[in-house]
Formats: C-alpha cells, structure tokens, sequence
C-alpha cells in the first residue's frame, strides 16, 4: 500500500510530531541524536554491539558538527549530478587516505569496507550537509527492516548488487537516496518527517514492536559458521550459560528461525563449540561486509566434536566439511544425518544432546503408501500428505485450477501451489499431478510432458508426479526434462531433506509480535 496521509496524522497526533521536531533539531545541531535514534534503532535490531557502533558513530558526527558549527547545509536543487559527484569524491577520498596509511594501492574491496563501517557517520554527514539529496542510514545489518517497508509502502528500493560488486555495493547507498528522496518530495514532506516516517512509523508499521520470532518452531534445516575465539558469537556462547543475546553473523540467507545453527571454532581448538538457533529469517544486506545476514540465539556450549574426530567418522570422510578443512563455513547447509551424526558425537563426548534441537518430525519418517485403488485416493492419501510435510497449507494450493491452453480448450492441473488465476495472466509457483501408478519410463514420459505444459503455461518453478510408486520432480531450471525419483520408504532424513530443498515451503514470515525476544 501507498502511505496513508490519514494514518500518517494519526501518528503526528499521537506523538509522532514530537519526534519530527527531534529529528529537525537534530540536523540543526547534531546534538541529542542519541537519545533520539537509539530506542528506534534497538526497537528492530536486538544485537547489543551493533547498537553500540550505531551509539559511536552517532558521538563521531555530533563532534564533527560541533567543530563545524558554520556549515550550512546546501540543496541539491543547481546540481542535477550531486550523486554522481558525491560518489565520486568520497570513492577517491577514501583511496587517498588508504594510499596515504598504507603507501599501496588498495582495491574495490577495502574501499567498499572501509565505507560500509563508517556507513551511519558518512550518510549522517551528507544528510547533513544535503539534506534535500541524502538520507542518513540506521539500518546497519538490518536491510531486511528496510526490504520490509520497502515491500508495505511500495517503494522500489535499487536491484541489490551483486556479493563480489564492492563499487555496486558502494553505490547502492547513493542510488538507495535518490529512491528515497524522491518519496519524501511526492509526500511534500521536509527530511525530518522523512526520517520520522523512515525509522519510527513505518517500522512499526511493517514489523510491529518485535522483529525476532518469540516462539521458535521446529528447526527443519542445519547450518555450520566458524569463529575465531576473539569473534564475540564464540565469546557470547561461552559467557551467558542463559543463552539470552541475540547476535548478527554471517549466515545463509535461506536461513529460517528455528532453525540449527552450529558455530565451528577455528584454531587452536578446531572444533564445534556451540549450537544456536536461527531467531528471524535470514537476508541479504549489501551494506554488511559479509554481504548474508542472520540473526542467531539461544547458543549451547558443547564438548565439540573436533574437526580430527569429524575427518576419521565414517559419515563424514567425503563431506564438504572435510574437503575444504572447515575453512567456508558461512553459513552451509548440512544433511538432517549429518546433524544428527554431530549430535551423537557431542553426547559420545559427554555433551547434554537434550539441550539441543532435533530437526522436524517431518525429516525423520517416511509417508508409506497404503493400497490406492483410484487416482483420488493417491491424491488423498499420499500426495495432501505430502503437501503438508513440505509445509504447504491447505490454503496455499488448489485443486482442478482451469487453465486455457489455447484458444480452443481448457484443462485442469490436478493442484497448484501459490496461484494466481488472474484470466489470460495465470501464474504458479509449482504444478502438481496425481497418477494411480507410473510403472513404466513411457508413462513416466508421457505424464512428465503434460504436467511440464501446465508448468510452462503457468510459469511454475517445478512440477511433481505423486504416485503410488514414488514422487518425480523436474525444474524449470532444468526445462523440466531431468526428473528427481524418491521413493515413499526412502522420504526420509537426507531424501527428504533434497525434496524440501527442491519443492518445499521455506519461508517462515509469519514473525512475532511484541517483545524482541525471550526464552
């Protein structure tokens, strides 16, 4: 939705015009910024340290403005190229003083992470000095708070650059400006409400009081990160017995709250020391140097085990854990077996295993098919199931979608899941087709290419063939001619776990409400 201008004074009458006018005295002196941006910023972000840095860039700008008391903030109104200029200046600026310090050249990288560290002091700055061009940035590893507004008020936030696109990533903050600056001139407002709506109403609006999950639900996946012992996630694990602080680590963006989060501690010890829980979804912030975000909790100290014991069981000898000495682990997915492995390992060593997670029921046991004597009872019987095992609800799908194919006749995929029926613009996220019994490779080929017809049609990422010897699955990535066959006694653990992976419901969005985070 659009910004409400009722809802908007609503929020000016009930206090939000307070802070507006914190916001404008603020820029006119840069005092008092901290007692102002500090509670909104703590109100999405619970990670102690990130508030700290936020709390002493804020102190580094207010000095800044305090020696520079005749600055005066310009406009960009007679220079159509402030971005492009700005950009440019700040990019040398920062290679010079590199030049200058480390008498070599340094590269995009260094550049781009030498901004990215300082991005709350330098936007503050511009804001400061352009306020009619820049906006200050306090979404430091929280772009998914941004994302989330962006997505409630439609607002068309800059195409994320890419992991190794350090002067992309750069960019992205002067190009982010010009999106937002050119929201708050369509609303007539002045920078202090933008700042109001940017980092006190529209966050609320989007998240509410809580952007971590109260109430974790099963995990139904595992990651492996690395620390070192000076890293304060190794650190936080092994002081609060309590497991109460919540810590921003590099992680996997696919990562779902609730789920496993192991923490390998590099040398000296060389092994795990710590397993925590994933407390919001995962993300992807081009402002954080690591470029994947997660939100981790709850940690657990275990006894390991060490990365010797890891390389010499049996389970692991030709795991991407021993192959790369344990040296990428940013945020790897591992198999529910290979968790479950560690968790055997951790409690051979003398490790309470009852603290910690296992992974969804779901990842245990196997759907066993019972006698079907019709296509309605496979669709019934295995492939509802299934559906809801891949954390598909009912509400999610539909049965018999009519489908125009042509001018001249309609069809009907047996289900859609996530559909849109908008006539002559239909649209699915995946097609599934329920047959009485696939016996042979021709039939096999003849139901593959009619259900790749509707996912073609309908734009589908996938298609399965449920039936009763099995489950088949192709990808549009594949052009829907390499099928993926499980059987029923074999969707278990790591079988399931591909199946997820491939056609499963990942996403948890339904966050918490209320406090930002408890046991």
């Amino acid at each position: 939705m659009r910004i409400n201008a009722y809802q908007w004074q609503l929020y000016l009458r009930a206090g939000g015009q307070e802070t507006v006018e914190r916001f404008a005295h603020v820029f006119d002196n840069g005092r008092d910024l901290r007692d102002l941006i500090l509670p909104l910023f703590t109100a999405y972000c619970p990670d102690a340290f990130l508030a700290e840095a936020l709390e002493e860039s804020v102190a580094t700008f207010a000095q800044a403005r305090a020696n520079d008391a005749e600055t005066h903030p310009e406009t960009d109104a007679a220079r159509a190229d402030i971005y492009e200029s700005e950009a440019a200046h700040l990019w040398k600026g920062i290679a010079e003083e590199y030049a200058d310090a480390c008498q070599k050249r340094i590269t995009d990288r260094q550049i781009f992470e030498y901004f990215a560290d300082d991005i709350v002091y330098i936007s503050l700055m511009l804001a400061a000095e352009f306020p009619d061009a820049f906006v200050p940035y306090f979404f430091p590893c929280c772009y998914h708070v941004l994302t989330a507004v962006a997505d409630m008020f439609d607002i068309q936030l800059p195409q994320m650059p890419g992991q190794r696109d350090y002067a992309g990533r750069f960019h992205h903050y002067f190009a982010l400006c010009r999106v937002l600056q050119a929201e708050r001139k369509e609303m007539a407002w002045s920078a202090a409400e933008f700042c109001a709506f940017l980092y006190d109403y529209a966050p609320k609006a989007a998240g509410g009081l809580g952007w971590l999950w109260q109430e974790l639900p099963p995990p139904r996946a595992a990651y492996v990160i690395g620390a070192s012992p000076e890293d304060r996630a190794f650190q936080t694990a092994n002081a609060n017995a309590n497991g109460k602080d919540v810590v921003c680590w590099q992680g996997n963006p696919d990562t779902q709250p609730g789920d496993v989060v192991l923490l390998y501690h590099w040398a000296p010890a060389s092994r795990f020391s710590s397993v925590w829980r994933a407390c919001a979804p995962g993300f992807v912030d081009p402002f954080f140097a690591f470029y994947r975000c997660v939100y981790i909790g709850r940690p657990v100290a275990v006894p390991g085990p060490s990365f010797r014991e890891i390389k010499e069981d049996e389970r692991f000898c030709d795991s991407f854990l021993v192959k790369t000495s344990m040296l990428r682990m940013d945020g790897l997915e591992i198999m529910p077996s290979e968790y479950a492995r560690i968790r055997a390992l951790i409690e051979w060593a003398g490790g309470d295993i009852s603290r910690l997670p296992v992974l969804d029921v779901r990842f245990a046991s196997g759907e066993c098919p019972k006698q079907v004597e019709r296509e309605r009872d496979v669709e019934l019987y295995l492939l509802e199931p299934l559906l809801k095992r891949l954390g598909w609800e009912r509400g999610q799908y539909v049965r018999q979608m009519p489908l125009r194919m042509g001018r001249m006749f309609t069809v009907y995929p047996d289900y859609v899941i996530l559909p849109k029926a908008t006539p002559g613009h239909e649209r699915g996220y995946w097609v599934v087709e329920a047959k009485k019994s696939i016996p042979t490779a021709k039939q096999l080929k003849i139901d593959c290419a009619q259900a790749s017809s509707y996912a073609l049609r309908l734009n589908a990422k996938g298609l399965m063939l449920v039936a009763q010897e099995g489950v088949w699955t192709a990808t549009r990535e594949e052009d829907f001619e390499d099928t993926t066959y499980y059987r029923w006694e074999d969707l278990h653990e790591d079988a399931f776990a591909k199946l997820y992976a491939t056609a499963g419901n990942r996403k948890r969005k339904k966050a918490a409400r209320g406090q930002v985070f408890c046991d």
